[in-house]
Parts: C-alpha cells; structure tokens; sequence
C-alpha cells in the first residue's frame, strides 16, 4: 500500500464524519487541494441549547425583585460633601481564646517529640562560659532544653502524655511564658566563668515587656492613641453649633475629586499635625439625608397667599473615604467647620455615640476589631 493510497483513505474518513447531510460530498482528489479549514468538525448542535440561551436572556431581561435601588445623584438634586473614615490599626494582636492557647501550647510538645534531640555541643562549645550557664539553667528546669514548656520530657517514659493537665493550665497563658523567657534571659554566669548568685545582679539589663494595657485605657482618655491597642480606633469629632458627633466632612468646591476634597477637608478639620493617608479614591460608604423644608420668605409686596409647605432644600448626599493615620494628633484649634471635640473610639463605642443613620451607612465599612 502506497503511501498516498494511505493518505487517501484517511483523508476520505475525516470528509465523512465532518461533512454535514445537507451538504455535497467531496470527492478525494478535490478533498486533498481543499484547505484544512473547510474540515473542521463542526460543534455538535443540542436540542436545549437555543432554548437555554433564550430562559438566560429572559431572565437578564427581566427586573429582579431583589435589586438593591441606587439613587440617582447629581449636583442639581443632592449637595455633594466628602468624608474621611480615618482609624488607626491594631497595635498588638487579640487576646487568646482559651482553646486557642491549649492549642499552641500542645503543639509546642508536639513539636518537642517530633524534632530531633538538643544537642548542646552544637551550639556551646565545652566548658565557656556559655555552656556552664546553659547547664545552670537547665538543671533549673529539670533538664528539659524548653523554656515554657513544664517539666514534660519529650524523649522519657512520659512521653505520650503531652496533653496539657488541669494542674498545669497556668502554662498556657500568656504571662507564664513571658516570666519564662524573662526569667531565662537573665545572666548566670559572667565571661570570665563566674557564677552570678545574687538574684538582683543576674536580673540586671533584662528587657521588661510593656504591658497591653497603657495609661489611657486606665485613665479612660478617649484622646489618646495609644488606647486599646488590640483595636481599630476611629475618629470622630463634634460639632458645637448642634452638639452632634461625626466623622469630618465637608462640601466638595468646584472641580474637586472626591480624595482631594476629603485631604483638604481632613486638613481643615483637624489640622496638619497627623501624619494621614487616604486609602484609594473610591468611597467606602455614602450618606444621604432627607431634603429639610423651611418658611419661604415671601416680600409683603407680592400678592398672593404664602404657601403651606415651605421651599424644600436639596438632599445632602456625603460620600465617605477611607484614610489612615501613621503619626500625629488631631489638633481643631482654628479649625473651618466649627468643630469643638474629637475623640478615638472602637466600632462599639462609635454605635452608641453616632446618630443611627449615619452609623448604619458606614457600620459595614468597619472593622468588627
């Protein structure tokens, strides 16, 4: 069989699976000139097809009874105002759970049985004074190479039990390792390979840890940053016309974006000694109150009866972004909007102090921590 002959026949086999019934069959010689385009297999045609692209398109087509209604805003209909959400991060991570700290603390003697023995050759050379401290201080500890881990020996006959007792649930917490680890940064012996017995002189240049709570939280200054470190603070500040809490916002001037007007606004408000950066220039939350009516002020001179209703104001439409504080202090000494008190607050305290409409515009925007 020639090579062409072979050719052929598989070239005759492609034609008749890809070539349609509707359509006239092509004889080999004209198959082979013909380009390998017109042979493509064709998609298979489903019966549901179409009519699946028909209920899609019906139902893109039709309202959604869900769809949330976005307002139509313009500056004809709404007065457009920038605000800046500024918070401060959290300094320190939470609190542990309880589960969570008996969860870490047994995968510490977990991971105490399944590492390899500590070889104290590797890393103190014999007899320095490194050594004879390193075995000052585990004789302390029972001769177990970990620091807060107990008296729990992962290559001895209890080595099973790692789990943590009722009687040793002190060890899970926070505080003991700290005093562990403190206790075990303390100098035993010198350079010269001297053994420092009094317990004051060892303890000399130890670093102390700060305490998670600060000043402000004992004292309850709102003013300060540096409250509730675990915590998202947020800024907001008063107005003394109406004595109603906020966040700083004002109106948008001319061809102002939405992130320049909130700098200035934020600069106005409270002052240039924050050291601020606004996060994007999309807003995060929006705000928009109702149209107030008042009298309408109709001269004594033009006839007519005074109407009943008043002249309605446009809607206050506020627009929120998201900024962030690295450094600094508000300060609303000569500040542009009549502004006599800030304060810094988490999520909670800001619920309870803000008007309920507007904390339910911008509550999804902040963090629950």
């Amino acid at each position: 069989m020639s090579a062409n002959y072979r050719r052929y026949r598989s070239l005759a086999s492609v034609i008749r699976i890809s070539t349609p019934n509707n359509l006239p069959t092509v004889c080999l010689k004209c198959g082979s000139r013909t380009s390998a385009n017109l042979f493509v297999r064709p998609l298979a045609r489903r019966a549901h097809s179409s009519t699946r692209l028909i209920e899609i398109q019906e139902i893109a087509a039709s309202d959604c009874p869900n769809a949330i209604p976005v307002p139509r805003i313009s500056i004809n209909t709404h007065q457009i105002f920038a605000g800046v959400v500024l918070s401060r991060p959290p300094l320190v991570t939470p609190d542990l759970h309880s589960f969570e700290k008996a969860f870490f603390f047994y995968q510490k003697r977990l991971n105490e049985r399944l590492a390899i023995p500590f070889t104290r050759y590797f890393y103190f050379k014999k007899d320095s004074p490194a050594d004879t401290d390193w075995k000052l201080k585990a004789s302390e500890r029972g001769g177990v190479p970990a620091k807060e881990l107990g008296s729990y020996k992962a290559y001895g006959k209890l080595a099973w039990n790692d789990e943590l007792l009722e009687k040793e649930r002190h060890m899970a917490e926070p505080q003991y390792i700290i005093d562990q680890l403190t206790r075990d940064a303390r100098v035993g012996v010198t350079e010269d390979g001297v053994v420092v017995q009094d317990v004051n002189a060892r303890a000399e240049g130890v670093a102390k840890l700060n305490s998670r709570i600060t000043d402000a939280d004992t004292t309850n200054n709102d003013q300060r940053l540096d409250r509730k470190l675990d915590r998202t603070l947020y800024l907001v500040v008063r107005n003394k016309d109406d004595n109603t809490w906020g966040f700083p916002s004002g109106g948008v001037s001319g061809t102002e974006n939405l992130h320049e007007a909130a700098e200035r606004i934020l600069a106005q408000s409270c002052g240039i000694n924050m050291n601020t950066w606004i996060v994007g220039r999309v807003p995060i939350a929006y705000n928009i109150t109702s149209p107030k009516t008042v009298p309408a002020e109709i001269p004594a001179i033009e006839a007519g009866p005074r109407p009943e209703h008043g002249v309605p104001h446009r809607s206050k439409a506020t627009f929120f972004l998201k900024g962030r504080i690295m450094a600094g202090q508000a300060d609303l000494l000569n500040n542009h909007f009549g502004l006599d008190n800030y304060r810094w607050l988490t999520k909670e305290e800001v619920s309870k102090l803000l008007p309920r409409d507007l904390y339910l515009s911008v509550c999804n925007s902040m963090h629950e921590r």
